[in-house]
C-alpha cells in the first residue's frame, strides 16, 4: 500500500505541463464519484485559475463541497491541496514565461531593423480604424460612460497604459481609478465594487501573477471586465466580458504597445463625445482647479502652469 502511494506521489511530481495535469486527471476520472468528477472537470477547464483559489472558492465555482475538493486532490495522488495548488502554479507560471523567450535578443540582435518595427506599429495603429467602427467598441464606450466607477488596470509592462488612460478619463467623469500594483488597499477597495462597476484591463505579452489574481478578485466581486489584449488566444480571455484585440509589435528586448496607447486615447475621446455637456463641465472644473487653486499651494518660486483651452471646442487642449 505504501509503495503504491509513493509511486502515485512521484507521478504527481512529474507533472510539468498543462497536458500532463489534464491527462493525469483524465486517467483518474472514471474512478471518481460524481461530485469529484464535477470538480475535476472544472479544474481541467479553468486550470489557470486554480493557483489563485482556496478549496472553498474552488468548491463554490465547481458547485460542490470543500470536502469533495479535498478528497479529489487526494484521489489524484497529492498529499494536500497545497501540494496540488503548487504543482498547478508551476505549470501556469511556465506557460506565462513562454510568451517572451529569454533568447529573443540573441536571435534578433544581428538583424536590427528599427524602420521595420515602426512600419509594423504604424500598421497596427491603422488597424484600429476597423476596431473603433465595430459594435464591441461602441458597447465598451457605453459601459465606460454609464458605469458607477471605472477601474483602469495594467500591471508590469501595461502599467503605463493604465495610468495614461485613467489620467485622461478621470478628467471627463467621476469615479475613475487606476490599479497598477496589487496591494491590500486596492483589494479592500475592490471588495466594495459590483456589477455596476466596469474594469478596463490592458495586458501585453508577459502576464503577471498579480494581474491574474486581481482579475480573479474582480470576478468574485462580479465586476465585468473589458480586456485589451494582443491576441484572441490570451490566457486571460475567460475573465473578459468584452474583448478588444490590438496587435503588439516585438522588438529584440521588449514589446511595443503603441497601438494600445492610441486605443486608450480613442476610448477617452469617445467617452467625451458621448456626453459632451458633462465633458465640457468636467474640463471647465479641471481648468479652474489648475489655474486658480494650484498657484495657492505651490511655492512662490515655482512658476504657475499655463493652460490654453480653445473656445471652439472644449474637448481640445493645446
Amino acid at each position: 500500500m505504501q509503495t503504491a502511494q509513493k509511486t502515485e506521489q512521484t507521478a504527481t511530481r512529474a507533472l510539468s505541463t498543462r497536458q500532463d495535469v489534464i491527462g493525469h486527471i483524465q486517467d483518474t476520472l472514471a474512478q471518481l464519484p460524481p461530485a469529484q468528477q464535477r470538480a475535476a472537470h472544472f479544474v481541467m477547464n479553468a486550470l489557470s485559475q486554480v493557483p489563485f483559489m482556496t478549496t472553498t472558492a474552488l468548491a463554490e465555482a465547481a458547485q460542490t463541497s470543500q470536502a469533495t475538493v479535498t478528497r479529489l486532490v487526494l484521489s489524484l495522488g497529492f498529499r494536500s491541496y497545497l501540494e496540488f495548488s503548487e504543482t498547478v502554479s508551476r505549470v501556469v507560471l511556465s506557460e506565462l514565461g513562454e510568451a517572451a523567450p529569454p533568447d529573443r535578443f540573441e536571435q534578433s540582435r544581428s538583424h536590427p531593423d528599427p524602420t521595420s518595427l515602426l512600419h509594423q506599429e504604424a500598421q497596427h495603429i491603422l488597424q484600429l480604424a476597423a476596431l473603433v467602427e465595430g459594435q464591441t467598441f461602441q458597447r465598451v464606450v457605453q459601459k465606460l460612460v454609464g458605469a458607477r466607477e471605472v477601474i483602469v488596470v495594467g500591471m508590469g509592462a501595461s502599467a503605463c497604459l493604465a495610468s495614461h488612460t485613467a489620467l485622461y478619463l478621470s478628467r471627463l467623469r467621476p469615479g475613475v481609478r487606476s490599479v497598477t500594483t496589487l496591494d491590500i488597499g486596492q483589494a479592500i477597495e475592490t471588495l466594495n465594487a459590483g456589477p455596476d462597476v466596469w474594469a478596463l484591463v490592458f495586458t501585453v505579452p508577459r502576464i503577471t501573477v498579480d494581474l491574474e489574481r486581481y482579475l480573479t478578485l474582480l470576478r468574485r466581486c462580479q465586476v465585468p471586465v473589458v480586456l485589451v489584449a494582443e491576441q484572441p488566444a490570451n490566457p486571460l480571455i475567460p475573465f473578459a466580458s468584452e474583448l478588444l484585440v490590438v496587435p503588439v509589435s516585438r522588438s529584440p528586448t521588449t514589446s511595443v504597445p503603441a497601438a494600445m496607447l492610441v486605443l486608450g486615447t480613442l476610448l477617452v475621446d469617445a467617452v467625451a463625445q458621448a456626453q459632451p455637456e458633462r465633458t465640457a463641465a468636467q474640463l471647465a472644473t479641471f481648468e479652474q482647479l489648475l489655474v486658480r487653486e494650484l498657484p495657492q499651494v505651490l511655492p512662490e518660486t515655482m512658476p504657475s502652469p499655463q493652460f490654453i483651452f480653445t473656445a471652439a471646442s472644449p474637448l481640445e487642449e493645446n
